[in-house]
């Protein structure tokens, strides 16, 4: 979809401070490749806060590793279009289990679908900063991809810039950004709250040569929420 950048974005904006009581807590995937099913699903979840910051969503990542056509060998952001036809169901009745199963929806289990998902970009190339930025104040955290390799899993702190040129082999969300100290997203990350700065990466824009650090937001998405 071509987003169009908005003229006079902030220099920053985060996504915890502007929902009343933060976003929805830091999940953790465990030793499954299902990344890309909680990235998905923690837009779909802050959606659902930024509608009702009173709300304590927790869906069932489980749902799309049994349910949709990938698993614990990976996904992709097509994953979304099981959630707009089907729904996610809650976590308390159809728990995480870090495996591969067999879809076990039920008709009597309550669903969250959203209306409607779009690649950022124009003509299925790859999104801008801008774009990326106008995106998230426009729709909400997105759901972003990014090469973890060198020291990426390592982080703990700080503003990191040591920008890999591996291979793409994660889904993450975006949440917000700063301009400060060369300019750099707030990344919500998938692997605990012991993971990071509480489960969170402040990552460069772009590395030395000018491309995306980490190829982060090489392919980004946003949803909009359903109001079912």
């Amino acid at each position: 979809m071509n987003v169009k950048p908005l003229a006079n974005l902030p220099e920053k904006f985060d996504w915890r401070e502007e929902i009343e009581g933060g976003t929805q807590p830091i999940r953790n995937q465990g030793n499954c490749g299902s990344c890309w099913a909680f990235s998905i699903t923690a837009v779909v979840e802050s959606l659902m806060k930024m509608k009702d910051p009173s709300s304590t969503p927790n869906l069932s990542e489980q749902t799309l590793v049994d349910c949709s056509d990938y698993d614990c060998g990976g996904g992709y952001f097509d994953a979304f279009d099981y959630v707009q036809t089907r729904g996610l169901t809650d976590r308390g009745a159809y728990p995480y289990r870090a495996t591969n199963g067999r879809c076990r929806v039920t008709s009597e289990m309550s669903r969250q679908k959203v209306v409607s998902w779009n690649y950022i970009g124009n003509n299925g190339n790859s999104p801008t900063t801008e774009q990326i930025k106008t995106a998230i104040l426009t729709y909400g955290p997105v759901s972003v991809d990014v090469a973890v390799a060198g020291n990426f899993s390592r982080y703990s702190s700080g503003v990191y810039n040591t920008c890999s040129p591996g291979m793409i082999n994660h889904m993450v969300n975006i949440e917000g950004w700063n301009d400060a100290d060369g300019g750099y997203w707030i990344m919500r990350n998938s692997w605990g709250d012991d993971w990071g700065e509480g489960g969170y990466m402040r990552i460069r824009y772009t590395n030395s040569r000018g491309g995306k650090c980490s190829h982060i937001g090489d392919t980004a998405a946003f949803a909009v929420l359903t109001d079912e």
